[in-house]
């Protein structure tokens, strides 16, 4: 707990501030000023201070309304306000003389723009990440509809997340992607790339923001970017889905390039199900956490078998016998086979040997134990010289992942959040 003020320096959150005048332009200081959450239904209030100014750092993303109130002016409602990952947004009110009794409620305002800072990204908000076909359902794979991102190669199976993205031409080394403000990733590979630690499920992201350019000082380490993620959170409402994505080959159609060359459709079959469950915490005859206290859970299971090949180079069915006659290099030059009884020394530190009549070695010259194993190699599956080998096996990969988030209002002043994720993923390769 004493820790924590360092926590300001990735921040998932949001601020709202502005200045609030009369009709004249003057500024209105002493002004009660309440944003409510419309989701949780959570209130926050500030008296503008003698320059008319008001602040609300700190904001979860989500959806708020604005009140107004001052003795002697009509109150002021600005509602259905957006706010978003890393957001900095200004929003001025004008205060109308007249009784407190009486409301203006300012509707068809255009977005709020961020003035205060000149930070360069992009939002991803939830209906996109959830909307958005993803194979394998990576949220971070929709970074790159922010311009300036390049997605570099993931881990190599999909359930595992992958690679920081390259941002603005930069190593990815040199971006970072948080979760909650949480550093979510690790270097790799003598720390010349940055892998993901934790990749959560497309139903529990709320948001994300890419940003691209001219960061903030608490990102002063990185001249790439940051990705900005935000966890779902409950309201006073429960919300849940369940759902269940397959692929499977038989439902797929082969490629035209493999239909040509006779390459046979690859299996795959992939299931990735799971379910959310959101709302207030609520303990019968116990506690009624509306307004207060809130949780989120989320589980995903993913399975997947796939078609894995690879090859080897094995003797042919002539090598095993002895007959090298028509073993050759790839330009198609023979491979000579020498008699290793006949090396002699032609001059001194100069040797040489003769090769066997036919480039073929006698039968009484290959050991027994030789010729016993070599029946245990598997015979060419192709006419290539080397990698004549083809074996396919079944891949197998599998992982369980899942998050539980309990969000609390202490009071209108202090909140308190927790969330606990797991992920075990398993990489199934068949040992050929």
């Amino acid at each position: 707990m004493l820790l924590a003020s360092s926590a300001f320096a990735q921040s998932s959150t949001a601020t709202l501030q502005g200045l609030l005048t009369d009709s004249s332009g003057a500024a209105v200081p002493g002004a009660a000023v309440t944003i409510t959450n419309k989701g949780t239904n959570t209130s926050r209030s500030f008296t503008t201070s003698n320059t008319g100014l008001y602040s609300f750092p700190l904001l979860p993303v989500g959806r708020y309304r604005l009140d107004a109130t001052k003795t002697g002016f009509k109150s002021v409602t600005r509602d259905n306000i957006v706010l978003q990952v890393s957001d900095r947004v200004s929003l001025d009110l004008t205060l109308e003389v007249g009784g407190s009794t009486e409301r203006v409620d300012v509707e068809a305002t255009a977005p709020l723009i961020n003035t205060n800072n000149a930070a360069l990204g992009q939002v991803v908000e939830n209906r996109r990440i959830v909307e958005l076909p993803l194979n394998g359902r990576d949220p971070f794979a929709l970074a790159a509809l922010a311009p300036g991102v390049l997605p570099t190669p993931g881990a190599g199976f999909v359930h595992l997340g992958g690679s920081v993205p390259s941002i603005n031409g930069a190593s990815n080394f040199t971006s970072e992607v948080t979760v909650d403000g949480m550093p979510n990733t690790t270097p790799r590979n003598g720390a010349r790339s940055n892998f993901l630690i934790y990749t959560p499920s497309v139903d529990a992201v709320s948001e994300f923001k890419v940003e691209t350019n001219s960061l903030s000082a608490e990102f002063g380490r990185f001249n790439g970017g940051v990705i900005s993620v935000v966890t779902k959170s409950g309201t006073n409402q429960i919300h849940g889905t369940v759902y269940e994505f397959l692929r499977n080959s038989k439902l797929d159609a082969n490629s035209f390039f493999a239909n040509r060359g006779g390459i046979p459709l690859g299996s795959l079959r992939r299931n990735q199900y799971g379910f959310t469950l959101g709302g207030p915490v609520t303990l019968p005859k116990l506690y009624r956490g509306k307004d207060r206290t809130f949780f989120f859970m989320d589980y995903e299971g993913f399975r997947e078998s796939q078609l894995a090949t690879t090859n080897f180079t094995v003797p042919t069915a002539l090598e095993r016998t002895g007959d090298f006659s028509r073993t050759t290099t790839a330009a198609g030059a023979p491979i000579i086979v020498y008699d290793p009884n006949t090396l002699r020394e032609v001059s001194p530190g100069s040797f040489t040997r003769t090769p066997f009549a036919g480039n073929i070695v006698p039968a009484n010259r290959i050991s027994a134990t030789s010729r016993a194993l070599a029946q245990y190699y598997p015979l060419p599956t192709n006419n290539r010289i080397a990698a004549n080998l083809d074996v396919g096996g079944s891949r197998r990969n599998r992982t369980d992942s899942g998050d539980i988030r309990i969000d609390h209002n202490l009071s209108d002043r202090h909140k308190i959040f927790g969330r606990y994720s797991i992920q075990y993923p398993f990489v199934g390769e068949p040992n050929g």
